[in-house]
């Protein structure tokens, strides 16, 4: 299973924030954050990128994917006995997003879930919580570092040096996680730092639209006027206009302005 697939695998991909009542008021600016050069984190030779950012992300896939604790193995394994299949817990929300019971419909579906996704969050949320805190500004960065593929980490293999989200052109992992974050916020699973979250999610979504990363590739920064601008736009979007951008695949309504 590619790395990056433990974004619906989770059903947690990230479905929090640690950032009290979510990203109201984050700047409309989301210039890249210069690294730090009295990081924390070990020097990693042939590494490119924010290094805080880089960290961030290989960590996720060390406690998600590649070494997770028991009970985040156990959360996981009850989500796919509970749903069938992920792809089909995806097609649920597409389906009720056409019916007019949406969300009911979704929800009652959703809600079997409700213990697990519950484990899944707190873990999400710490694990936010340790890198980036209250750094609102960071966590904009670390969202449009991986929607650019602009992270290069010659720890993990070939395949997934470049840290972005799916690797497939184009990929639906912002959808599989736009759906997995409604979900948490519907049965009120830290819902106000969901909300914070889900504008991200469609900000990362319009970046690598436009950055088209490669996979292992040292990939280019978009210009920070273009990140600035995608900022302004989504990271102001409510919850409901979300859902209908979403409604669009594989690429955002208008895609390319």
């Amino acid at each position: 299973m590619n790395r990056r697939r433990v974004l619906l695998s989770s059903l947690g991909a990230l479905t929090a924030v640690g950032l009290g009542a979510g990203l109201a008021g984050t700047p409309a600016v989301a210039a890249p954050v210069a690294s730090d050069d009295c990081s924390p984190f070990p020097p990693v030779p042939g590494m490119t990128g924010d290094r805080r950012a880089n960290e961030f992300w290989y960590q996720y896939d060390e406690k998600f994917q590649y070494h997770p604790k028991p009970e985040i193995i156990a959360a996981f394994g009850t989500c796919l006995q509970l749903f069938g299949s992920f792809a089909k817990f995806i097609d649920a929300w597409r389906a009720s997003r056409k019916s007019r019971d949406y969300p009911q419909d979704f929800v009652a579906l959703a809600a079997q879930g409700k213990e697990p996704l519950a484990v899944i969050s707190r873990a999400q949320l710490d694990h936010i919580d340790e890198y980036y805190g209250h750094n609102r500004r960071g966590l904009v960065s670390a969202f449009a570092d991986i929607g650019q593929g602009c992270l290069y980490d010659p720890r993990r293999g070939p395949g997934e040096r470049a840290h972005m989200m799916g690797t497939g052109n184009p990929t639906s992992a912002w959808h599989q996680w736009h759906v997995i974050t409604r979900s948490m916020m519907f049965l009120g699973i830290d819902t106000d730092r969901w909300t914070g979250l889900l504008s991200l999610i469609g900000y990362g979504w319009a970046v690598q639209t436009i950055a088209d990363p490669k996979v292992d590739a040292h990939n280019p920064r978009l210009p920070d006027e273009t990140l600035s601008r995608l900022a302004r736009v989504w990271l102001s979007k409510t919850p409901a206009d979300l859902d209908t951008d979403f409604d669009s695949y594989p690429y955002p309504p208008g895609h390319g302005s």
